[in-house]
């Protein structure tokens, strides 16, 4: 194990009891988290701190802070999700629109009321006009190209192509 200098190992306890969590106290500590779990186990001086310090972050926070992470939920992603969702009517192409899985988009809406409730509102306000962002989307895909910033849909593949225009045609606003 390689030797962590006695600042690290105090900055580590001190960013657990602000955050109550140990790989965000790791990160700002500058150590491993790995580091942080042996040395818990071969100390127990250190590992009764470490409980000590989580117990205080436990009585001084209302919410557990945990890191962001870099391919989950986020504010934005929700946001992209929604607009693309209320662009296409259509929950797999915004999920492909927001880069998350179709089932990730099922069990975030299934523990987020808040979510849930603006999920609702999205699929409430897709109406007949909302056609162009995912049309716009399709020709940029084809042609290799990308859509105009301001456009919330990412079309990623054929199948979602084939999809909306179904869905188009079953709504009676297909070209036919």
């Amino acid at each position: 194990m390689r030797r962590i200098s006695p600042k690290h190992e105090v900055a580590y306890l001190r960013a657990l009891a602000e955050t109550g969590n140990a790989s965000l106290a790791a990160a700002r500590a500058g150590v491993s988290r790995d580091w942080a779990y042996k040395r818990r186990l071969v100390n127990p001086s250190f590992a009764g701190r470490c409980r000590e310090m989580l117990t205080m972050a436990k009585a001084r926070l209302l919410v557990r802070v945990n890191r962001p992470r870099s391919g989950g939920w986020n504010s934005d992603r929700e946001e992209r999700f929604l607009t693309a969702l209320a662009a296409t009517g259509d929950v797999e192409v915004a999920a492909g629109s927001a880069g998350i899985t179709l089932p990730s988009a099922y069990r975030h809406r299934a523990v987020r009321p808040a979510f849930a409730a603006r999920w609702a509102e999205a699929l409430a306000a897709y109406g007949p006009d909302e056609d162009a962002g995912w049309i716009e989307s399709a020709a940029c895909f084809f042609e290799g190209e990308t859509p105009d910033e301001h456009n919330a849909v990412r079309v990623t593949s054929v199948r979602q192509v084939l999809r909306m225009l179904a869905r188009s045609e079953r709504s009676g606003r297909g070209d036919s």
